[in-house]
């Protein structure tokens, strides 16, 4: 199956399917580690499953969830996408799963790691 973009799929009440392609500055992340994580109402999160992307950057992953209303899942990317081409910075990339999207497919587009990080060890002050 060829992937474009990215699609979420919820398969039964309590299992997602996420697909999609990484790039990092126009080029696949390949061999980059994905998490899907299940957040509950304390703000606790597990890992429900983990996954790399291939050569092409593309991947799919799949975890049981829960069904419940104050539970949420996301995608967890750390990566070393730094669009300043820094050597040994951490990034992190979050993308929400709302559940508006549960039981249909989501499409949301290529993700550019290099555009998309929500922290960067090498911003911080003690740098």
């Amino acid at each position: 199956m060829e992937c474009v973009g990215m699609s979420a799929y919820m398969l039964a009440s309590s299992s997602i399917l996420f697909a999609g392609t990484l790039q990092c500055q126009g080029k696949p992340a390949a061999d980059q580690k994905v998490q899907m994580m299940i957040k509950d109402k304390l703000m606790k999160a597990k890992v429900a499953s983990t996954v790399s992307t291939d050569k092409t950057g593309q991947f799919k992953i799949q975890g049981n969830g829960d069904s419940e209303r104050k539970k949420s899942a996301y995608l967890w990317i750390e990566h070393k996408c730094d669009p300043k081409e820094r050597a040994g910075c951490t990034l992190t990339t979050y993308i929400p799963i709302s559940k508006k999207h549960e039981g249909k497919e989501f499409r949301a587009g290529t993700r550019e790691l290099s555009k998309n990080a929500h922290y960067n060890s090498c911003d911080d002050a003690d740098n």
